[in-house]
């Protein structure tokens, strides 16, 4: 299945600098995360988020209308106080079936080549599209995911602000 960004959706392009945001070893959570992303994107070569990105990041990686249903989020199957991953054996989506692997921890994967099990993805921008995107993880086109946001005042706030 070919999943396909539409070239103005802003909250796709957002999801990387919350994942960065999220990527530091457990035993630095006091670490602020704004600097934590940083010097993650320094690393990268890429421009570091600002704090307002990383706050919207993490607003949309617990909104649970990044689902088709509004019924999961991303912290859905990856639970901040397990790690950022699941507890359970398979992830279960928007469809309510489990899903054919175990969703993997957050941690440190901006020095990550690939992402996924079956290292499907190439970059973080990449893989944070996915889930959204397939019908049994969060089943949200992009599009419908576009508009949903942008009837959110705040999100439409935050989005103009950046």
């Amino acid at each position: 299945m070919m999943l396909q960004r539409p070239a103005r959706c802003a909250a796709p392009r957002l999801l990387p600098a919350l994942v960065l945001a999220l990527l530091a070893p457990a035993s630095r959570a006091e670490e602020d995360a704004t600097d934590l992303a940083a010097r993650a994107a320094r690393h990268l070569g890429r421009r570091a988020p600002s704090a307002e990105e990383v706050e919207l990041g993490k607003r949309l990686f617990f909104d649970r209308r990044l689902s088709a249903d509004e019924s999961v989020s991303c912290s859905t199957c990856h639970l901040p106080e397990h790690g950022f991953a699941d507890v359970r054996r398979f992830s279960v989506g928007v469809s309510g079936k489990p899903l054919e692997r175990h969703s993997p921890h957050l941690f440190n994967l901006a020095w990550s080549k690939s992402f996924f099990w079956d290292g499907r993805a190439e970059s973080l921008e990449e893989q944070a599209l996915m889930p959204i995107q397939h019908p049994d993880e969060m089943g949200q086109s992009l599009g419908e995911l576009e508009r949903k946001l942008r009837a959110v005042p705040d999100y439409a706030q935050r989005f103009e602000a950046i």
